[in-house]
């Protein structure tokens, strides 16, 4: 990823993986093809485990899958180490999922990197 004065606007789509004997099937992988600026596009894939954190990799997924990410930007990159997004450009957008608290997750992985 190269900064640009721009954040890059990203959409994304979950999905299921392709059926084979060795998948966990409690991971979504939520794949995001990001405008980096006007010449340059690039994807990535999230693997989203169900039972690290069932209440909010659901709602991600479900974020994905309804098109919330679609055209909102990434608010901060730090180099080497993550891409903060999530806000909708949207207001009333951002306001309707606000009020739809979810309860908190038990603590089951790290974040460590490499996951």
């Amino acid at each position: 990823y190269a900064c640009s004065r721009r954040p890059p606007r990203c959409s994304a789509t979950a999905r299921r993986p392709p059926r084979t004997e060795d998948v966990d099937w409690g991971t979504s992988y939520v794949r995001f093809l990001v405008q980096i600026d006007s010449q340059r596009r690039a994807e990535f894939v999230i693997e989203v485990h169900d039972s690290w954190a069932p209440y909010s990799s659901g709602r991600f997924v479900q974020l994905a899958n309804t098109g919330f990410f679609a055209g909102n930007r990434f608010f901060m990159v730090e180099e080497n180490f993550v891409a903060h997004f999530g806000i909708s450009g949207d207001p009333s957008v951002s306001e309707a999922w606000g009020m739809r608290p979810l309860p908190g997750d038990v603590v089951r992985e790290s974040n460590r990197r490499g996951y």
